[in-house]
């Protein structure tokens, strides 16, 4: 008896799984929709943001803050990615133009509107990421804006102390 009721245990979970509705576009309400197209944007532009600051930044600290947007945001995108494919949802990422000054610059210039660049972009993406904690109706999605939000606090908190000492 035992054995035919765990054997239909199994059978009613793995029917019931596999059975179960996938994610798809459809099911995301609008704020969840918005903040994937929102995500992919930042991060493609951050990603943009730290190889120009490994190209052309004149200190060490920059490069090095540089570094960590580049090795967050290349993770982070191939996060964000493969949840939109799970939920059905093509990625249209908005080109959000680096300002033509910033490749012109060089030395001392370039990493002062480098730090600017990356603290205005972090404090746009902490506010995005903080809204779809609140309001957003994906678990996926609220799970990975919660964890991000800690890694473009780092960021911007690295960019400020740069700022800082000038």
């Amino acid at each position: 008896m035992y054995r035919i009721l765990t054997t239909f245990s199994v059978s009613v979970v793995f029917a019931a799984t596999w059975l179960a509705p996938i994610s798809r576009a459809g099911d995301l309400n609008t704020q969840d929709r918005k903040f994937l197209q929102q995500a992919a944007t930042g991060g493609t532009m951050d990603l943009r943001l730290g190889q120009m600051g490994l190209d052309y930044g004149s200190s060490a600290r920059v490069k090095m803050l540089a570094q960590m947007l580049v090795d967050d945001h290349t993770k982070a995108n191939d996060e964000l990615n493969d949840i939109a494919n799970r939920k059905g949802v093509t990625l249209a990422a908005e080109d959000r133009e680096v300002p033509n000054g910033l490749p012109g610059l060089t030395g001392a210039a370039f990493d002062k509107e480098f730090l600017r660049m990356t603290l205005k972009d972090h404090q746009r993406e902490i506010k995005e990421f903080e809204k779809e904690v609140s309001s957003g109706s994906d678990p996926e999605l609220k799970t990975w804006a919660n964890k991000m939000l800690s890694i473009l606090h780092t960021h911007f908190e690295a960019a400020k102390a740069l700022a800082r000492r000038g």
